[in-house]
């Protein structure tokens, strides 16, 4: 899986998201228009290393979710099962090794997820379906200048589709293994001239690949959504847009299984040389256990990729909502007013038991809850006939989240009551130039001045023989903690043209996350512990160019960023919670390569390569970590490749088969390294062969995911001191059947 020569084939054929249209005579490259920097421009002249890809490119690879961003943009790392979240929707993300892996209010995710100009807030519930989908940008590195939320590791920016002018609408209806059964549907109807009405809707159902020795299946789907749009043309320079949006899931947790069982861990110390599980006393338990011996906890649970010896909780219900106005309107010919205006609401409630085993040593119950309010304003102008152009924002978000978790533990008599409420509070001022100094040169400026203030309010009830205590948090009488941070971060940019395709770029950036506070108070304590903030600089240089003459797209970038004071996950001595800590600096160096080229009339070939060298450079006094680790969710490689064939059926439509391959090297999963929590590198195929119909209003298609059917690990979740270490693997291979009928 790590030959070099998978490495060179995967760079001169892997796969560039999106922009090529197939009609039946043959391929053709179209212009890609992108919206990274709050205005339309082609993604050859963009100066920043991003990736976009079209609905419809999705739809071809026979992907239904966001997450599959991390199968063809190179350096991306994005998994839908958080770490100890227990849901099966929350999204951990990584972009160049800096992302969170956490998923409490506390902590904020290091990549932002951007749904119309919409950020959102928590990475619960935001493995989003692709639902009525335009087009996904992925931008690399710090975003802040052109953004309403600063991130520290990059953006993913994800337009919807606009209702159209015409009445016109599509069915689509799949079935596959494990008696997957999606629907989706949306349509669009002109109101009145200038006003319009989308409405889209889905459901997602399929059981789980995971089956416990107690009948629950974990990893399926019962997914409920809808969308609604309002467009309207107020006049000829105002426009307003009006979303609302909801999903319902009631699913099972997250397809976890037992990787590992540590017999020196707290709670298979305390389980077996203890009068628990069988009810007496086991002499062959005593000090670790005998491996055959059911009544000890130890690797006799330990039963494969897909199956668990699990009879704890397992439950991921999230149901979320919001509403957005996005307003634009056109002052005059050099001038743009926009505003944009959101609220969203989350309720999950999650549920999990990570022992892995038919006793009741381990279990959470997560009750999460948020709601966010966020208003944007930009102002954007082309001045001096476009040889100046400006993006000016404000910034205004706040949020009230919490979440309360009921741990059990052993023994059953001493559960653990832990969490807090917290209330975020952030403004922003942000502001970008472009001066086009000659028809060639162009030159960058951004700046962002950030001030983030955060209040949390703590508790933690735990019982000894039923006496239950209450832990004193430092702060005032009621426990309550407050926290601000306010800071400048910038970007310059220097890009030149060298030809009419070919452009270069020289850039660099700044970028930060704050600080927070720890939920997991397990042991009773005096003070509360809290982190402080993340930083990043980034020196990137990239290269662009398009020959449409010869069908091809290429762009390259290389960087190095100083990643200080970064936010990790892991267990302090002494206790078993896992905490948020600051475990010291880092170096992050690579290169990125992306291709897109119609070899022949009709065949396609598309690939990415991405490349990153981590490693720790300082490590803070009290660190876990140590310099033999490696950052979390960095693979050294990473590439993608498809191959598309046109098949014309002369007269009676198109088929084209497609073959797409991602390879990521050796992925670790947690801070402190463990060879159980990581994946030592895997190669996965799909296919997918859709049909067209000559007018194109007919789309049949057959697709098998993981063709080869690779085990390995998305996800991973260890805690040395408890004593366990957890992981998900990728659904095993599975085929799917897809008609569309469009109108």
């Amino acid at each position: 899986m790590k030959s070099h020569c998978l490495l060179f084939l995967a760079f001169v054929s892997s796969a560039l998201p999106v922009t090529v249209s197939a009609e039946e005579k043959g391929f053709a490259l179209q212009e890609i228009t992108v919206t990274a920097r709050r205005r339309e421009e082609s993604l050859q002249s963009t100066p920043i290393a991003i990736t976009a890809v079209s609905g419809a490119e999705l739809a071809e690879r026979g992907e239904t979710q966001i997450d599959a961003v991390s199968h063809f943009a190179p350096n991306v790392n994005f998994s839908y099962a958080g770490t100890s979240s227990g849901s099966s929707s929350a999204a951990v993300v990584f972009i160049r090794g800096v992302g969170q892996n956490d998923f409490l209010p506390t902590t904020e995710p290091g990549v932002g997820l951007y749904v119309d100009g919409v950020y959102y807030g928590r990475t619960v519930g935001a493995v989003l379906d692709l639902l009525d989908l335009e087009r996904v940008e992925v931008l690399r590195g710090p975003q802040g200048t052109l953004f309403g939320r600063n991130t520290v590791g990059g953006a993913i920016n994800i337009t919807s589709r606009k209702p159209g002018d015409q009445f016109a609408g599509d069915v689509r209806g799949t079935v596959g293994t494990d008696q997957r059964r999606d629907l989706f549907a949306r349509i669009d109807v002109p109101l009145a001239d200038s006003f319009k009405m989308g409405a889209a809707f889905l459901t997602r159902n399929r059981d789980g690949y995971v089956h416990r020795q107690d009948g629950v299946e974990q990893g399926g789907d019962d997914v409920l959504g809808g969308r609604l749009t309002f467009l309207w043309d107020a006049s000829s320079s105002v426009q307003a847009l009006l979303s609302v949006d909801g999903v319902r899931e009631r699913e099972s947790s997250a397809p976890e299984v037992l990787l590992n069982v540590r017999e020196n861990g707290q709670f298979p110390t305390f389980f077996n040389n203890n009068t628990f599980g069988n009810g007496s006393r086991d002499p062959s338990c005593v000090g670790g256990g005998s491996l055959g011996n059911p009544a000890c906890y130890n690797d006799q649970f330990v039963q494969g990729p897909f199956f668990g010896s699990d009879t704890g909780p397992s439950r991921s219900d999230v149901d979320a909502w919001g509403a957005a106005l996005n307003v634009s309107w056109n002052l005059n010919e050099a001038l743009t007013l926009k505003s944009i205006t959101a609220y969203r609401k989350l309720d999950a409630q999650l549920a999990r038991a990570p022992d892995g085993s038919p006793y009741d040593i381990f279990s959470t119950r997560d009750a999460f809850k948020q709601d966010q309010l966020s208003q944007e304003v930009q102002l954007i102008a082309g001045l001096w006939n476009g040889r100046v152009n400006i993006v000016s924002g404000l910034y205004y978000f706040t949020e009230d989240a919490e979440d309360f978790a009921l741990v059990t533990l052993v023994p059953p008599t001493s559960p653990l009551f832990v969490g807090g409420r917290t209330d975020n509070e952030n403004y922003a001022f942000f502001n970008e130039v472009t001066y086009n100094a000659t028809d060639r040169l162009h030159l960058v400026g951004g700046v962002r001045y950030t001030n983030e203030e955060k209040s949390y309010f703590g508790t933690s009830l735990r019982g000894f023989g039923g006496t239950p205590r209450v832990s004193v948090l430092s702060g005032d009488a009621a426990g309550e903690q407050r926290l601000e941070d306010d800071r400048v971060t910038w970007r310059a940019s220097v890009s030149y043209d060298f030809a009419e395709s070919l452009t270069g770029y020289v850039t660099a950036s700044t970028g930060f996350k704050s600080g927070g506070f720890t939920m997991r108070i397990t042991e009773p304590n005096t003070t509360l512990p809290r982190f402080g903030p993340e930083s990043i600089d980034l020196y990137e240089i990239g290269l662009k160019t398009e020959l449409p003459e010869r069908g091809l797209r290429f762009s390259a970038a290389a960087f190095w960023s100083e990643y200080d004071d970064i936010q990790l996950d892991g267990v302090i001595p002494g206790a078993f919670g896992t905490v948020t800590f600051n475990g010291g600096d880092a170096e992050l160096k690579g290169f990125e390569t992306e291709i897109d080229w119609i070899a022949a009339e009709r065949l396609r070939i598309v690939s990415s390569v991405g490349y990153l060298d981590s490693k720790y450079t300082r490590l803070n006094p009290g660190s876990v970590v140590g310099f033999g680790d490696r950052l979390i969710r960095a693979p050294k490689w990473n590439a993608s490749a498809g191959v598309s064939y046109l098949v014309n059926l002369r007269g009676s439509g198109s088929i084209t088969p497609r073959l797409d391959v991602a390879y990521k090297s050796e992925t670790h999963f947690e801070a402190v390294n463990s060879p159980f929590a990581s994946d030592d590198g895997y190669v996965a195929l799909n296919l997918n062969v859709p049909y067209v119909s000559t007018d194109g209003n007919w789309r049949v298609s057959v697709g098998i995911e993981n063709l080869t059917d690779e085990r390995y690990l998305i996800a991973a979740d260890s805690n040395f001191a408890i004593g366990y270490e957890v992981g998900v693997y990728a659904r095993p291979r599975n085929w799917s059947l897809t008609v569309e009928r469009r109108f």
